[in-house]
């Protein structure tokens, strides 16, 4: 059997290691997940040919955050190809959610790509399997991020995008229909699904709010649904640091006054101290420091969010730009590039400098 563990060594460590998992999924301290990667990887480590390890240890490392996921696409990667039956369905759809995290173009294409052949796959099977689901409302996730956040972020207008959001609003009524009316909606993790459910009305209305900037009070509105839909995610699955994450930059970028900023530091600091998202949220923070002024601060925390590209640029440009330090810059950049080799040589990470350096 493909899933058979070889030694009872390989079952004690695993067991141990699916409990912590267990564990930090319902409560998300971080100390569980460290445990659960512990006892995972010494499982693979000793016994190599089990899959079952291997494939849990790809998602523990997921969870990590940015430190843990080329180690949890390899592992992953390793189960899809191996040909498992039973794994590869599952192991492609984690695999998707660790391209989702690393936030790149390229990345999200990939996940896009490796949803829908698992869509299409499944389609001939069932359709109302709780995978499928989960794995429609991450595809809708990634193409609402591709298409509708991302260019939000990057100044596009409502009068461009507008109706590609009311196209999604309308694709996330049809999945909500559909999948309460399912029997997976009735099974224990349906939870889950709809919390990832959402979280992706969250992130529409984020962009949404990003793309009404003009309009204050549609703007608002779309904020305060961004809000609405967050906290209905988190009832479902307390302490999730990604919508804590999202949560506080509604606070801090949407709605921006002084209360609604103290809030998004405060969760933003608690992410920080130890979670999967903590160099988000240490982006994050430098984000609200540099509103502020407060240079040598926003560096700090820029400095301590080091395996996101963007924050060693939000660094290297508060040097330049602010402090008038190139020196300083470059500097910061060649430490960079040496710690976070496979980061710096990225194309859009190295173009990104390119226009730094030259002013831009």
């Amino acid at each position: 059997m493909e899933l058979k563990l070889a030694a009872p060594g390989s079952f004690r460590l695993f067991t141990e290691g699916v409990q912590a998992l267990v564990s930090y999924e319902r409560t998300s301290a971080a100390d569980h997940l460290k445990a659960a990667v512990a006892f995972l990887t010494e499982c693979v480590q000793k016994y190599p040919a089990d899959l079952l390890p291997r494939f849990y240890l790809g998602i523990a490392q997921s969870l990590r955050g940015y430190d843990g996921l080329n180690a949890a696409a390899e592992n992953l990667g390793y189960v899809i190809n191996a040909g498992s039956k039973t794994l590869s369905l599952s192991a492609r759809y984690n695999l998707a959610a660790t391209y989702v995290e690393h936030h790149t173009d390229a990345d999200l294409g990939r996940a896009e790509r490796l949803l829908a052949g698992m869509l299409e796959d499944l389609d001939e099977k069932c359709d109302d399997d709780p995978l499928m689901f989960q794995a429609q409302v991450l595809l809708l996730y990634v193409q609402i991020d591709q298409h509708l956040s991302i260019p939000a972020k990057k100044g596009a207008s409502f009068d461009n995008l507008g109706p590609r959001g009311a196209e999604f609003a309308e694709r996330l009524v049809g999945f909500e229909r559909k999948f309460s009316r399912s029997r997976s909606s009735k099974l224990e993790g349906a939870n889950e699904t709809w919390a990832d459910y959402w979280n992706d009305r969250g992130v529409l209305h984020d962009a949404l709010s990003r793309l009404a900037r003009h309009d204050k009070a549609r703007a608002q509105q779309d904020a305060q649904e961004a809000l609405l839909a967050f906290r209905q995610a988190l009832e479902l699955k307390p302490n999730w640091p990604p919508v804590r994450a999202n949560l506080a930059v509604v606070y801090s970028e949407l709605l921006g006054d002084e209360t609604s900023i103290a809030r998004a530091e405060q969760i933003l600091t608690d992410l920080a101290l130890d979670s999967s998202e903590q160099y988000y949220a240490n982006y994050k923070l430098g984000a609200i420091a540099e509103r502020r002024k407060r240079w040598d601060e926003a560096i700090d925390y820029y400095r301590k969010a080091g395996w996101i590209p963007k924050a060693a640029l939000a660094a290297a440009r508060v040097l330049k730009i602010e402090l008038d330090d190139p020196t300083g810059m470059s500097a910061l950049l060649d430490n960079y590039a040496k710690a976070y080799a496979e980061n710096a040589k990225k194309p859009e990470f190295v173009e990104a400098v390119r226009r730094l350096e030259a002013g831009h």
